[in-house]
């Protein structure tokens, strides 16, 4: 059985841009890796609701 690839995510938490610009490549690179994301502020509240 093949191990997933883990990727390690930052996302700058001010404002909504970065946020939303980083959603679908993270999206896109979790079917195939296990992801964790590193966000705070502004991010950290969308992506706790959306991955939750």
């Amino acid at each position: 059985m093949k191990q997933k690839t883990k990727i390690l995510w930052g996302v700058c938490g001010i404002g909504h841009g970065h946020t939303f610009r980083q959603k679908p490549l993270i999206e896109h690179f979790s079917k195939e890796a296990e992801i964790v994301i590193l966000a705070y502020g502004e991010s950290y509240d969308v992506f706790n609701k959306i991955f939750r």
